[in-house]
């Protein structure tokens, strides 16, 4: 039924129209044997593709059946057995060792060893205390918590994950779609060139033969294998990818586009340094605005100021009015006060601060970023925030030039100065620092327009709609802010970016398998096979047997991308 809607609606002969018309003819030249081997292959190559489906289904299935039904939470300081499903967001829960995090949070207090290699495919333990997040369907080896619910259900990290993990398995390449171009021409070119035969040989065993040869069974099964394994190593390794058309995408870039922080930085910054411009102003007020600015932010900056304000004993107090501009400052009304912290741009720029001024970057660090704060449109000063250039990162880049990717940028909205630093140590050419949101994107759209494959690396807020304007977008999943993650094609679990070694390597190696396999499917089956037919030299039954070799060839040459592994 399938065959004849594809045939009348579309007007398509499909393969499975072909095999109808191959047995209807086997049948009439009593090649019974040779029919029921073809129909028994496709049958075999099926179902190990309905197999593959199912391991990639059950690894997810199995992690959340162990997921607790009930959990225990804290209501006027007594604990309580609820069912999961009766757990609300601002909830407080108890998680001991042994037990699974059912929820995502954020602990309040206590320590533990946290497994998550459910989400990250890392199994090295992380340690956790106050304030650090935790996820659902991780496990504590070792301590216990009490953590506040952010996030419940699939509404989850891993719900997501399941839900993409989902949509990837329905999703193709659009290699996929050239299997189907092929198809459409392959199968009626070999109906016509069998009716030629015909009228010219009248010899029913050949045209069976050749029809048997001609059957483009494994065109069906190259590209779904293929990315179904694929995803599935993908996310055994602690990456998602969202469908397999990003796996395309992804093998055909050639140039990479990193934000700064929080991507080549570890994205834990601290604060090194308060500066007052004047008198008037005392370090301890400059951190009293900075933290009441921040307190609404989820910006890895405001971590490292509301940490300096707590060590300072600062009652932070919440703003009247908040503002984020994103990527470059945050204005904020409290007491008939306008006050705002960001960058130097956002300071001078004449839709914000419009204030004019000269100062030199913190020179504490490497990867110093530096804000101002003041009120009214006066400067108080300045506050310097350090972070670590990730560890992996020069590495990463290295290999990934090996690769023959060469044009390598950072793209942030910090200081030009301090980007351009970051640049220097990790041997970058292209450093563009005080970039709003709409600059970078507009930086990519001049690179696609020169023809360049473009890869962004972001993870926050402002990195978002560069990463959907990208051909591809990768997204840091730990530190990532949630749109920079809805935006993100492929999204790294464990934050480590020799992940995207690993994730290009995988897309160029599907793809090498993809290509090989139709390779094997045309050059040993269709082209040796109709000359092994003309040359009388093979029969129908052999030919069957034949054609089994090269579709099981292609099943064993899809299925070993599942255990692909990375030299990194």
């Amino acid at each position: 039924m399938v065959a004849i809607k594809e045939l009348y609606h579309n007007k398509v002969i499909s393969t499975e129209l072909f095999l109808i018309i191959a047995s209807i003819i086997g049948i009439t030249g009593h090649e019974y044997k040779t029919i029921s081997i073809i129909l028994l292959i496709m049958l075999i190559a099926k179902l190990v593709e309905s197999i593959i489906e199912m391991k990639t289904e059950d690894a997810i299935e199995s992690l959340v059946k162990l997921t607790p039904k009930e959990v225990t939470v804290l209501i006027d300081s007594k604990e309580k057995i609820i069912n999961i499903n009766e757990v609300l967001q601002g909830m407080v829960i108890t998680v001991k060792s042994g037990g699974l995090i059912p929820v995502d949070g954020i602990i309040i207090d206590g320590i533990a060893q946290i497994n998550e290699a459910a989400l990250t495919g890392e199994s090295t333990l992380k340690d956790k205390s106050k304030n650090d997040k935790v996820y659902a369907s991780t496990f504590i080896e070792n301590g216990n918590i009490k953590l506040k619910v952010e996030k419940v259900g699939t509404d989850t990290l891993f719900g997501k994950i399941k839900e993409k993990i989902e949509i990837a398995q329905e999703s193709k390449a659009k290699i996929s779609t050239i299997t189907n171009k092929i198809a459409s021409i392959v199968v009626p070119a070999m109906l016509i060139f069998v009716i030629i035969v015909w009228l010219f040989t009248r010899d029913i065993k050949l045209i069976i033969t050749i029809l048997v040869f001609g059957s483009p069974i494994e065109l069906t099964l190259i590209t779904p294998l293929a990315i179904i394994s694929a995803v599935t190593a993908a996310f055994r390794n602690g990456v998602l990818i969202k469908g397999g058309i990003f796996l395309e995408e992804l093998a055909k870039i050639d140039t990479i586009i990193f934000d700064k922080t929080g991507t080549l930085t570890l994205g834990q910054p601290e604060v090194s340094d308060i500066h007052s411009f004047s008198d008037k102003h005392t370090v301890k007020e400059i951190l009293e605005v900075a933290s009441m600015a921040e307190k609404l932010s989820s910006h890895p900056i405001s971590k490292a100021v509301l940490k300096e304000a707590e060590a300072w004993n600062i009652e932070v107090l919440s703003p009247d009015k908040f503002e984020l501009v994103s990527g470059h400052g945050i204005n904020i009304n409290h007491n008939n006060r306008n006050c705002f912290i960001g960058n130097k741009h956002f300071v001078e720029s004449p839709e914000y601060g419009n204030i004019k001024f000269e100062d030199k970057v913190c020179q504490n660090h490497l990867s110093t970023t530096v804000f101002y704060v003041g009120c009214d449109n006066n400067i108080y000063g300045k506050i310097c925030i350090s972070d670590k250039i990730r560890p992996e990162a020069k590495y990463t880049i290295e290999q990934l030039k090996k690769l023959n990717i060469l044009n390598f940028y950072i793209i942030s909205g910090d200081n030009q100065e301090i980007t351009k630093q970051v640049a220097q140590e990790l041997k970058i050419d292209n450093a563009f620092g005080d970039m709003f949101p709409d600059q970078k994107i507009e930086k990519i759209k001049q690179l696609q327009q020169k023809g360049h494959k473009v890869l962004m690396v972001g993870d926050g807020i402002n990195d978002a709609p560069s990463l959907k304007q990208a051909n591809v977008g990768i997204a840091l999943g730990q530190m990532a802010m949630e749109p920079a993650i809805e935006a993100a094609d492929i999204v790294l679990m464990n934050n480590d970016l020799t992940k995207i070694l690993f994730i290009y390597k995988l897309s160029k190696q599907t793809f090498r398998i993809i290509k090989q396999n139709l390779f094997i499917g045309f050059a040993l089956v269709h082209i040796i096979g109709i000359i092994l037919a003309f040359c009388k030299l093979i029969s129908p039954i052999q030919a069957a047997l034949f054609h089994a070799v090269p579709d099981l060839a292609i099943l064993i040459n899809s299925i070993r991308l599942i255990n692909f592994k990375c030299d990194s």
